[in-house]
Formats: C-alpha cells, structure tokens, sequence
C-alpha cells in the first residue's frame, strides 16, 4: 500500500461511476460519484455535487465492501473486471442483481488535461 498524508491509499483508488442500469436498486439514484481515496473512506457526490463523507470497509480476503454512516449501510460482495471497474453485488439479496461501477480514467478528467493560461477564459473562469 502506498501512504499518503491522510493514511494509506485506498484498495479501490480513484473515481467510479455507477452504470446505466435504471432499475437498480443497490445503490441510491442520486450517488452519482463515487470517489474511494483513502483506506477507510469514501466520499459520494449526488447528481447535485454535494460531496458526503461515508466510512468504508473493505475485506480483500472474503471480497466483500462495507460503507455506512450512522444512518445507511451498504454490503455488497464485489468483483474487479479486468479494466478496473468494480462490480457490486448486494450481500443480503439472493436475486443476482449487480452494478457495475465505471472507474474514470485520468484522461477524462479535464482540469488536469487542458493547458493552463494566465488568462481567464470562458467557459472555465466566470
């Protein structure tokens, strides 16, 4: 593992994406990103990009996923597709439903490639 300020990098580290599977219900509709940086935390932002802070636990060895709050929780026994997406599949649901979240490559994120200017430009600086 690799050790940032805050601790020790995440097993899952970087941005997923939920799919487009409309019926899904494993997750809420509204998590629109969810963003796995440290070993013990995750953050979700919802379609409005308000960011909530979840805690997390993850179990390499039984390949099961853990994130609550003192209100929600959520397992889910997971997977990794060779591309490093993450497939979910709830503990407590015997139906077979999973989600497949999409990680983000470096390359789509656009703040970090497009060209830095002294001048601010429209549509990024308003």
């Amino acid at each position: 593992m690799m050790h940032t300020y805050f601790g020790e990098k995440s097993l899952f580290y970087g941005i997923y994406e939920p799919g487009s599977n409309a019926k899904q219900t494993l997750i809420p509709p509204e998590w629109n990103e969810i963003i796995f940086e440290h070993q013990n935390q995750v953050h979700i932002n919802d379609q409005r990009n308000k960011t909530k802070a979840y805690v997390c636990q993850i179990d390499d060895k039984k390949k099961e996923l853990t994130i609550n709050n003192n209100i929600d929780k959520y397992q889910f026994h997971y997977s990794r597709d060779i591309n490093g997406d993450l497939i979910l599949a709830n503990i407590n649901n015997k139906q077979g439903e999973t989600i497949r979240l999409r990680k983000r490559k470096i390359a789509e994120i656009e703040l970090l490639n497009r060209p830095f200017r002294w001048i601010s430009e429209y549509p990024y600086h308003r």
